[in-house]
């Protein structure tokens, strides 16, 4: 039976069938090996992190993933044996995969590295797409399809920004990795359907952007996303989506925060000053849900069914 080896799939990383070896360089190899900075390990570390993540998974199929560590000694008496190979990151891979096909020589290998460095992955740039979600009678309908003002969405994501008590503003680390996070707002408004796919497009756009260098400081919400008309009359659930962007620990609390109680009066006041660009002004205390982007169809149901059975509409327009 033939067996498949991969090599140059990762600097420092090869696959044999099932297994796949990815060396784990320790600061001074790496900057032997690559040169660079600090900062650059750290990034390394994270894409690394980012490469295996697939095969954990198994999104490639059954892959059992062996990290082993960088032991420049027992690589060179392995070269040593096999003329002809250099010093670089793909015969890396080879050793590696060689340790791992050995238990007793990859816990040999353990042994002489018993911490091995983690990827900062608190760090790591990432943008998570949410949403200020409200049911409005369907004669507001006409007013969604709009884009907002850039100045709109600004002053709604600053309102939801000044809640997020003790986390610093968005500071750029390196193409991979940031400090703090900043709220970034959409032109527009959308319904539930396809809302989980505007998610997708809207986290790429942004983490592609800041991979480029910039942060950008507004997404603009496709038409066929849209909230569409209703013909029949009743209500209909729209949201404001906007993006959570930064290091993805303080993505993390930056949500918790949001789907907490104690952010309910920003939040309705970020959704009035969005809706009101709009020309629809909602009363006060007109219930408002943060959640995320990608959940809004699942709860689209739910939102509907809480909706109040007035004849006057709670908003003017």
């Amino acid at each position: 039976m033939r067996r498949m080896v991969s090599f140059g799939i990762f600097p420092g990383a090869a696959r044999r069938d099932s297994l796949l070896a990815a060396v784990v360089y320790g600061p001074e190899e790496y900057a032997r090996v690559f040169g660079g900075n600090p900062d650059g390990y750290q990034d390394f570390l994270i894409r690394q992190e980012e490469f295996l993540r697939p095969a954990y998974a198994g999104e490639r199929g059954p892959v059992r993933v062996k990290r082993v560590p960088f032991v420049r000694a027992e690589f060179e008496r392995w070269v040593a044996r096999h003329p002809g190979l250099g010093d670089t990151p793909d015969v890396h891979g080879a050793w590696a995969l060689e340790v791992a096909s050995d238990p007793a020589w990859l816990r040999d290998v353990e042994r002489l590295t018993p911490v091995i460095p983690r990827a900062p992955v608190e760090s790591r740039f990432l943008a998570e797409g949410w949403c200020l979600a409200v049911t409005l009678p369907s004669p507001c309908d006409w007013a969604m399809g709009a884009a907002l003002p850039v100045d709109a969405a600004e002053d709604a994501g600053r309102l939801l920004k000044g809640v997020l008590k003790g986390c610093p503003s968005l500071s750029r680390l390196s193409p991979v990795r940031a400090s703090g996070v900043e709220v970034v707002g959409a032109l527009g408004f959308c319904g539930p359907e396809g809302a989980d796919m505007l998610c997708v497009e809207l986290e790429g756009r942004v983490e592609l952007a800041w991979l480029k260098g910039e942060l950008l400081p507004a997404v603009h919400v496709p038409r066929r996303f849209r909230p569409g008309v209703s013909r029949d009359g009743g209500w209909s659930v729209v949201a404001w989506p906007f993006l959570l962007a930064g290091a993805a620990g303080d993505v993390l609390y930056a949500g918790q925060v949001l789907a907490g109680e104690e952010a309910a009066d920003a939040e309705e006041l970020a959704m009035a000053a969005v809706l009101g660009a709009a020309g629809v002004e909602p009363d006060p205390g007109w219930p408002v849900r943060c959640l995320p982007l990608q959940d809004l169809s699942a709860v689209a149901g739910r939102l509907l069914a809480q909706a109040p059975e007035e004849e006057e509409w709670p908003v003017r327009f």
